[in-house]
């Protein structure tokens, strides 16, 4: 394939590289390492890895002949701009210590080694992907390393190809498989460097030494200069508002830098929500303030950066998801049986929200429209402890149901209300043979008893449409039967 002026230029450019790294070198062995925290726990989990020694990289005067020396290459995770980089430098530098040293690259992330999949990366192929972006040149995957069997079958693979050191370029989950692979080939003698390379535009992986793992300027710059092109749009038509969600699920450094460099109205930092202990109500409040602070000075414009991680770090959202998890983990079909209902309540709630009370309003901001209760089923949030959030009050003292009534209207389609709310007062309770029906007695419905007592419309016949919508107009029947017959004591 013919290449372009500019394809040229960019391979022939050189990065540039520290002085000590521009010729022969040596590693020279500094202090024990350890964890920034949890010492003794992380000391526990590698006992052959933990504290040792920090290497630096000096320049040797007189190096010896070096001996062929084979390394293999995984990207996992997304990829980053430098990649392609990291590969040609390990390329180049393995060559210059001896011409028949050789690199080899396990295509499509840690599932690779562990397939063996791979391919000897030659100068034909190094030198077509240098100073270019993507992770293209073997493949990403994300498949994680954490059992002996994967450590096993990739040892077989590191062992055929003469393979001494394996490099793993990823991020934070990477280099945790990074270290626990190495701490396992440690342990066992296997004789392979296990080496972990920070990647992540997240610009979370840092420490003295490591300004920023690979990927975070580019990142950064492209951002920015996007949110620029868009502020310059805003200022122009002078009325929209850019909510604009930037990566960076762990932290907000893009977001942070991006800030920096762009300058917009308003920047939400993760990180700053958690140790203020917000709410979802709060940041919305916040923003929404400003929004408000801006219009009356005539400005109906503005940017807002987002880090998409941000609902992970309100610390009321983050127990709800702890909770889910462990929810899940006990009730595997959880999510099916709530996901449907969970969407139809967000999906009527713009509908209906007008309705609400105020509280009501705020009860959905800070926790959602539903949760799971002590019974296992999906209900809808309360306010004080005692109404339902959708209740709206009508005319003449009465209590309504806010979704209900925007049914009769035909303005919910065919959703009614959750099947738990349809149905209630009675509850449900699932036995692995059989669903038992009982009646919850609660001195909020005494009222409604007694005017069934006096219109003489029993339980079961004023639950006709529920029951028959949960389970069956033929099984309603059978209990319209059973009912009858217990009335007139029929029952043998």
């Amino acid at each position: 394939m013919k290449k372009s002026a500019l394809q040229i230029a960019r391979a022939a450019y050189q990065p540039k590289l520290p002085v000590t790294l521009t010729g022969a070198v040596k590693a020279v062995e500094g202090a024990p390492t350890q964890s920034v925290a949890d010492q003794d726990d992380i000391k526990k989990l590698f006992p052959n890895t933990y504290g040792m020694p920090e290497l630096r990289f000096e320049k040797n005067p007189a190096p010896a002949p070096g001996k062929p020396f084979n390394v293999g290459v995984i990207l996992s995770g997304g990829q980053a701009p430098g990649g392609h980089n990291v590969i040609c430098g390990l390329f180049d530098g393995i060559k210059k210590i001896n011409k028949d040293s050789r690199l080899y690259g396990f295509l499509m992330g840690p599932g690779g080694l562990v397939d063996h999949q791979y391919k000897e990366l030659t100068s034909d192929i190094i030198d077509e992907y240098r100073n270019t972006g993507g992770f293209d040149i073997i493949g990403s995957g994300r498949t994680k390393l954490e059992k002996k069997e994967q450590f096993d079958k990739g040892l077989e693979i590191l062992k055929q190809l003469d393979i001494k050191a394996l490099v793993i370029i990823g991020g934070d989950d990477s280099n945790t498989n990074a270290a626990v692979l190495a701490e396992y080939y440690k342990n066992i003698g296997a004789g392979v460097q296990v080496i972990g390379c920070p990647k992540t535009i997240d610009g979370d992986l840092k420490n003295e030494v490591v300004e920023a793992s690979f990927g975070f300027d580019t990142a950064t710059k492209v951002y920015s200069e996007l949110i620029g092109n868009i502020q310059r749009d805003c200022f122009s038509a002078k009325k929209y508002w850019h909510f604009i969600k930037l990566m960076g699920r762990s932290a907000s450094h893009i977001a942070l830098e991006c800030a920096l460099q762009t300058q917009p109205n308003v920047c939400i930092i993760s990180e700053e929500v958690e140790a203020k202990n917000q709410t979802l109500q709060d940041v919305v409040d916040y923003i929404a303030g400003i929004v408000a602070a801006r219009a009356k000075q005539g400005n109906n414009f503005g940017t807002v950066l987002i880090p998409e991680g941000l609902i992970e770090f309100i610390p009321a959202m983050k127990s709800l998801i702890a909770e889910l998890n462990d929810l899940l983990a006990k009730t595997p079909d959880f999510a099916q049986k709530t996901t449907a209902e969970q969407r139809e309540l967000e999906r009527v709630l713009p509908i209906v929200e007008q309705q609400l009370t105020p509280q009501a309003r705020r009860v959905i901001g800070e926790q959602g429209v539903s949760y799971i209760d002590e019974e296992g089923d999906l209900v809808t949030s309360i306010v004080g402890g005692r109404d339902c959030v959708f209740t709206c009050h009508a005319p003449g003292g009465k209590c309504l149901c806010a979704i209900d009534s925007a049914f009769r209207q035909g303005l919910t389609g065919s959703f009614r209300k959750p099947i738990s709310c349809y149905l209630y007062p009675l509850r449900l309770t699932e036995y692995p043979s059989f669903t038992a029906v009982n009646y919850h007695r609660w001195k909020i419905c005494r009222s409604a008893e007694a005017n069934g007592r006096r219109l003489g419309i029993r339980l079961y016949q004023f639950m006709k449409d529920p029951l028959t919508e949960r389970f069956g107009k033929e099984w309603y029947d059978e209990l319209v039967q059973a009912c009858e017959a217990i009335i007139e004591n029929r029952i043998e």
